[in-house]
Formats: C-alpha cells, structure tokens, sequence
C-alpha cells in the first residue's frame, strides 16, 4: 500500500516536474509580449526600382549625368552618364537670354533671368528665359521650362500636369527627392514650373 501510494506520488511529482519544465521551454521561446510590426526604414534605392545598378550608382554620385524623369509621376526612369563635352552641348542648345521680365510670383533674391555655366538653371523652351535659382526654396510660376542644371547642388522640382491647361486646374507633381549633383534633369516634355528646392545635401 505504502509502495503503491509511494509510486503514485513519484507519479504526480514527476508529472509537474515535465511540466514546469515544458513551461519553462515554451516561456523562452515565447515573447512575454507581442512585436509592434514597424515599417523598414526606406532604402536609399527606394523609387529606384527600375534602374540597374550601374544607373543607381551614377545617380548616387556626384559624376555628369542625365537623368529623366517622369513628368506625370515625379519618378527616376533613367540615368546616363554625359561627358564635359556632352554637358556643354546640351546646356548651349537651351536658350540663354541674360535679361528679361521677372518671373511671376518670385522673389528677385531666389531666381534671376539668365543663367551660367555653373549656376542651377531651369532652361526656357524658346523664345522664353531661363531662369537661374539660389539655394532654399522658391515658389513662382515659369512657363514653357524644359531641363534644369543642378550644377553643385541637389534639385527636387515641382511642375504642372502637362496635359491639363486653365480654366481647369491641373495637378501639381514634385520629384519624390533632390536630384543632382552634376545633373541634367529631364521631363521629356514642356511644363509650367512651380517650384525649385536646391539644397547642398540630397
């Protein structure tokens, strides 16, 4: 009788002995409380998806390139590289007209008519002025833009939609980020800009 009672309870004790110890197991296995799901930070390829490696690595440097853009999304399609000569080129083809009327809704201290070699131009689809711009933001409206310089600085623009012309009113489209340094930007089409934000950093 004492055996059996005896052995009963080494039964019982060893039944929660397996217990605790599978409780234990399943405890530090298990969260005490559960994961908050946070988003991953972006990556400095996101809206890059698209390019290869080799256009994400010149749009990540500060060498001569071209990159298009597209003007009803504001997103990078492409990127190539261009040689000083090239550069040269492309802006001399632009319209360079030094001196003309300000443009509407501008500061005169944040963008002028007339642009250098060197300074961040948003070239005019002729016969209209180019405009050149100064670091910060700056809000106007410039009609008949075509591709912008960013020349040593970084360039987000804004532009209306294209395809929509007054009494409407058209949607207005930014580049997700700033483009640049060394760049021409690229719209592939005319558009009316809205607004210019250079910064020395991306």
């Amino acid at each position: 009788m004492n055996w059996k009672f005896r052995r009963g309870h080494v039964g019982i004790g060893a039944t929660i002995g397996t217990a605790v110890v599978v409780a234990a197991l399943l405890g530090a296995t298990t969260p005490a409380f559960a994961a908050v799901d946070t988003p991953p930070a972006p990556a400095a390829t996101d809206g890059l998806e698209g390019l290869s490696d080799e256009e994400v690595a010149l749009y990540q440097s500060d060498d001569l390139k071209r990159i298009e853009i597209d003007a009803f999304s504001g997103a990078v399609e492409s990127v190539e590289p261009l040689t000083a000569k090239q550069l040269t080129q492309a802006l001399g083809e632009a319209n360079d007209l030094s001196t003309g009327p300000a443009a509407a809704g501008s500061s005169a201290r944040s963008v002028a008519t007339g642009c250098t070699s060197t300074s961040p131009c948003w070239y005019g689809v002729g016969p209209v002025y180019d405009y050149s711009f100064t670091l910060g933001t700056t809000n106007g409206t410039w009609g008949n833009r075509g591709d912008f310089f960013t020349g040593n600085y970084y360039a987000k623009l804004c532009w209306l939609d294209p395809l929509v012309s007054p009494p409407l009113l058209p949607k207005t489209y930014c580049m997700p980020e700033r483009n640049g340094k060394n760049a021409v930007i690229a719209l592939g089409t005319t558009v009316t800009g809205k607004q210019v934000n250079l910064s020395t950093t991306r």
